[in-house]
């Protein structure tokens, strides 16, 4: 009967501390949100602006290559009027058309470095106001859940510790079933026997397994949804720190 009281006191104490979660609403997934999308939007300025930064050393040397091959084709293209047979003549043609392919190559580079560059010039303009406007809604948030979590920062303590005390004094067998029950079954775990049927899923209970349920002389779960069966009068008995008439 002592771990069927610890679990239903334990049940008042987590109902406790989720309605003070539920007054927090979904501000700590919009924090977090928010703290994502800024991160996210911060990363890709960095990158952008770490691009901007190399883009016209790339585009420089990638000149300086063009240049290099130009004269290098102009070289060939002179030498093919001093060669003695065709094989030289093919081979400085091959030449000449390799370094051509290499440099129409180079300047696809720069062009795409250069397209680049405008898109990231583009998200450098925007990540700014974007995020400047984000940081202040995050604070606004972090403002207002501060504000909630003030007002019932003691009440929650002194539940958290409550808990732990009854925690430590119950088999962890018992805190395991619990734990797996309230993670199944919506906070619901211990529930009360209401006009015969379970006060969790709300089968009917056999009269037999009612009777000895009344007896409270050893622990019974609900054959269909698993929760911990408790008569009414004890349930109440246990809430209100009353004998169990």
């Amino acid at each position: 009967m002592e771990n069927l009281k610890t679990l239903v006191l334990l049940q008042r104490l987590d109902q406790q501390l989720d309605e003070l979660t539920i007054l927090r609403g979904d501000l700590p997934e919009q924090i977090e949100d928010l703290e994502a999308e800024l991160e996210g939007i911060r990363t890709s300025l960095t990158s952008a602006d770490k691009f901007l930064k190399d883009a016209d050393f790339q585009i420089d040397t990638l000149r300086i290559e063009i240049d290099a091959a130009r004269e290098k084709t102009a070289k060939y293209k002179a030498q093919q009027f001093e060669v003695r047979n065709n094989r030289e003549y093919d081979a400085l043609t091959k030449e000449i058309d390799s370094i051509g392919r290499q440099i129409e190559e180079m300047e696809k580079k720069i062009e795409q470095i250069r397209n680049h560059k405008e898109e990231s010039s583009k998200v450098s303009h925007v990540a700014d106001p974007k995020i400047a406007h984000l940081e202040q809604e995050l604070a606004d948030r972090r403002a207002q859940l501060e504000d909630i979590t003030r007002d019932t920062l003691d009440e929650e303590r002194i539940l958290l510790s409550d808990r732990k005390k009854l925690i430590e004094k119950t088999e962890k067998k018992m805190i395991d079933q619990y734990e797996r029950i309230r993670s199944a079954r919506d906070g619901k775990v211990v529930v009360k026997i209401n006009r015969g049927a379970c006060g969790g899923c709300f089968k009917v209970i056999p009269l037999q397994r009612q009777a000895e349920i009344k007896k409270s002389n050893k622990i019974f779960h609900c054959e269909h949804c698993g929760r911990f069966l408790i008569s009414e009068t004890l349930y109440d008995s246990f809430i209100n720190g009353t004998p169990a008439k």
